[in-house]
């Protein structure tokens, strides 16, 4: 049996350095890595080693202490740190390491704090030479670090200060920064870096609104379940008025949905104030911290419920700014979808009135969610009562204007009721568009009076029927038209209904909203003059077109005869030509009268809001002679329409001549219409047809939108 070969014996530590120290060559086992741009490279272990194996030589050029001073003359600070120091036989001596050899020893990084090997000297032929051994096992991936001693190392100050503010950092003590401030810069991060956490350090109120205002302005559709349940219900209805704005999107114009759906996000921003377990100012604060952050990034605000009020204000009135364009269009659209309705399919307005209705009772359920404490509403609804009461006290507060909260939520109730005057304008415009509508149906009955054949008297059939479609709709226009009326004095209203439990500064927003709806409605005798003048103009542009029909053939006067009994029998006023008009014109002044509340001639309630409008306008150095610009303005409006009226009618009536020239020359060129002309008049009833179809098709559509 062959003897077991003989276990090497293992090479001491020292004697191994003393190796590869005379070979002037490193050992295996490391890599050279880069760390970052401020450490720059270190070297690592490939391999375990035990504590007290030799690790790497230190290698350079050994100098004296005078010689080393010399270098460290010329030497820039990044070569510097390649000296080591060291003591032999009672001589100061220094391996400068600073020339690039490929050695390994030069790139050990320095650690004071957890060195994982040492330095030590050792003597080989007589010759010193500092090698690295290990003071602890190393794994392979570790990397190598001894302490350079010298505590005034640079990069040491730098990586103590990051330490402590990694261990600052990390310890996220709460009691190291003031609750408020902590709270504040918290949220602040949070908003901006996430806009949906908060932080856990945080009272559940604070966390509670936050994540309720980031589900806001994210979803604008959804609640925190930690609310009350009242509120919780007062939001789901927001969410469920969103939603439906949201669904109804497409049918409605975008500007009036932003305008309602930033109004009820306010409103809602408002009414989640009441169940936070914070102080209601502390509450509001952050909601008007959380408002500025997420529209204006203003999130140092620390504002109470006063620079919430001015700050909501500010944002209706950024958003009304920024909507106006889109407003605007959103009327025009409106406006032309009216006329469009009435010219393509003779008034189908039910469905739109219904939009209009649905957007008005959103306005309407805003202010009711703002403003009114019903009984059903749970107490944090009138916290929230009480805190937009205070609200309103602090901006009464303010000397030259009652406040600038105030007075700026009255300039809201003010924009509020100028873009209900110029959605009148665009009503106006609209009935304006019926009456010429009625004209234009009336005219067109006329160019096609000389049509003997079976497709003209189509036609006149088909403004007949569009006549009885605009009488048959007229009941459900008209009440939506009274609805919206009813729902916006029923707004004026509810913003009215609050001046008793109200401070002054509230009984000032009820006056102003109650001055405001006697500038839109009180004055009913010249706005229901304008809209008579309207109703008329269209009388007498229906004379006109009667007068003009004596001019044209009998075909015509019989058409303007029969147009006239059709508007006589859907109507059942015989002196009436525009019954549609004249029921819009007489339910306007029913409206008026009902939301005045005043039965024969605008009762003393009416009365009295005349003249606290007269004194407002007094106090305020505006016309007492016309009670109020508003009044002037719809006057100014009502004339301007009349302008535009008589400048319509003139073209119109160009326009009736230059149909009845037409007609004659093509009754002239032609003696009867031919069977081709017929296709074309059918093709036009087709197509109106048509769109009475689409028009019908639309409302459905849109009332279940609507419905949904």
């Amino acid at each position: 049996m062959a003897s077991a070969r003989p276990r090497r014996a293992k090479i001491k530590p020292r004697e191994e350095a003393a190796h590869f120290s005379s070979l002037c060559k490193d050992k295996d086992g490391f890599d050279v890595k880069l760390i970052n741009s401020f450490k720059g490279r270190g070297v690592f272990s490939c391999r375990p080693f035990q504590n007290g194996d030799f690790l790497i030589e230190y290698r350079g050029e050994v100098i004296t202490k005078s010689e080393r001073e010399n270098r460290q003359k010329v030497y820039h600070n990044a070569l510097k740190i390649f000296m080591f120091d060291f003591r032999l036989n009672g001589q100061e001596l220094c391996v400068d390491a600073a020339k690039e050899d490929n050695s390994l020893g030069r790139l050990v990084n320095d650690d004071h704090v957890n060195p994982n090997c040492k330095m030590k000297l050792i003597k080989v032929d007589g010759k010193p030479h500092l090698c690295l051994f290990a003071l602890k096992d190393i794994s392979p991936g570790e990397e190598i670090a001894y302490d350079y001693s010298d505590s005034d190392w640079p990069w040491r100050c730098k990586i103590s200060t990051e330490a402590e503010t990694q261990h600052e950092d990390a310890a996220m003590t709460s009691e190291s920064h003031c609750d408020g401030i902590q709270q504040i810069s918290t949220e602040t991060e949070t908003q901006h870096e996430d806009a949906a956490m908060t932080s856990e350090s945080h009272c559940d109120g604070i966390q509670q609104i936050s994540t309720e205002t980031e589900t806001q302005h994210e979803d604008a559709a959804m609640t925190s379940e930690s609310h009350c349940d009242g509120i919780q219900q007062i939001s789901t209805e927001a969410e469920t008025q969103h939603e439906d704005a949201a669904m109804t999107s497409e049918s409605h114009c975008d500007g009036i949905q932003q305008i309602s759906t930033e109004a009820e996000t306010q409103h809602e921003d408002a009414a989640m104030t009441s169940e936070s377990h914070c102080d209601g100012i502390q509450q509001i604060s952050t909601e008007a911290e959380t408002q500025h952050e997420d529209a204006a990034m203003t999130s140092e605000s620390h504002c109470d419920g006063i620079q919430q009020i001015s700050t909501e204000a500010e944002t209706q009135h950024e958003d009304a700014a920024m909507t106006s364009e889109s407003h605007c269009d959103g009327i025009q659209q409106i406006s032309t979808e009216a006329e469009t309705q009435h010219e393509d399919a003779a008034m189908t307005s039910e469905s739109h009135c219904d939009g209009i209705q649905q957007i008005s009772t959103e306005a309407e359920t805003q202010h009711e969610d703002a403003a009114m404490t019903s009984e059903s509403h749970c107490d944090g609804i009138q916290q929230i009562s009480t805190e937009a009461e205070t609200q309103h006290e602090d901006a009464a507060m303010t000397s030259e204007s009652h406040c600038d909260g105030i007075q700026q939520i009255s300039t809201e109730a003010e924009t509020q009721h100028e873009d209900a005057a110029m959605t009148s304008e665009s009503h106006c415009d609209g009935i304006q568009q019926i009456s010429t509508e009625a004209e234009t149906q009336h005219e067109d009955a006329a160019m096609t009076s000389e049509s003997h054949c079976d497709g003209i008297q189509q036609i006149s059939t088909e403004a007949e029927t569009q006549h009885e479609d605009a009488a048959m709709t007229s009941e459900s226009h008209c009440d939506g038209i009274q609805q919206i009326s009813t729902e916006a004095e029923t707004q004026h209203e509810d913003a009215a209904m609050t001046s008793e439990s109200h401070c002054d500064g509230i009984q000032q927003i009820s006056t102003e909203a109650e001055t405001q709806h006697e500038d839109a409605a009180m004055t009913s005798e010249s706005h229901c003059d304008g809209i008579q003048q309207i109703s008329t103009e269209a009388e007498t542009q229906h004379e006109d077109a009667a007068m003009t029909s004596e001019s044209h053939c009998d075909g015509i006067q019989q058409i303007s005869t029969e147009a006239e009994t059709q508007h006589e029998d859907a109507a059942m006023t015989s002196e009436s030509h525009c019954d549609g008009i004249q029921q819009i014109s007489t339910e306007a002044e029913t409206q008026h009268e009902d939301a005045a509340m005043t039965s024969e001639s605008h009762c003393d309630g009416i009365q009295q809001i005349s003249t606290e409008a007269e004194t407002q306008h007094e106090d305020a150095a505006m016309t007492s002679e016309s009670h109020c610009d508003g009044i002037q303005q719809i006057s100014t409006e009502a004339e301007t329409q009349h302008e535009d009226a008589a400048m319509t009618s003139e073209s119109h009536c160009d326009g009736i001549q230059q149909i009845s020239t037409e007609a004659e020359t093509q009754h002239e060129d032609a003696a009867m219409t031919s069977e081709s002309h017929c296709d074309g008049i059918q093709q036009i009833s087709t197509e109106a047809e048509t769109q009475h179809e689409d028009a019908a098709m639309t409302s459905e559509s849109h009332c279940d939108g609507i419905q949904q």
